[in-house]
């Protein structure tokens, strides 16, 4: 696998990342939870250990299945997890009024 360093974080990341916004079954219908985890777990082992997740991925269903999936990693497995912003987030960062 291929790592790269996150802008100026200093955490190394791997060039290819896992999303999980259709393992909250919203748009594309039941999704299975135990089958999400494995397909995580199986990621995890071939080297990935960039996630992408959001609040706003089935009402926080995809962070709760990713946050399930974690809990099986092994100590010494270093796993980041990106989140993304909702819309209404933003709006709160850039008019934090509003």
């Amino acid at each position: 696998m291929i790592y790269r360093k996150l802008g100026k974080s200093g955490l190394e990341v791997s060039a290819i990342g896992l999303g999980s916004w259709e393992m909250a079954g919203n748009v594309w219908g039941n999704a299975d939870e135990a089958n999400s985890i494995r397909t995580i777990h199986e990621a995890v082992e071939c080297g990935i250990n960039l996630l992408d997740t959001a609040a706003s991925y089935g009402g926080g269903r995809a962070e709760t299945v990713v946050g399930k999936a974690l809990k099986g990693i092994r100590k010494g497995d270093s796993v980041h997890q990106m989140r993304s912003e909702s819309a209404a987030e933003q709006r709160r960062r850039i008019q934090p009024h509003a």
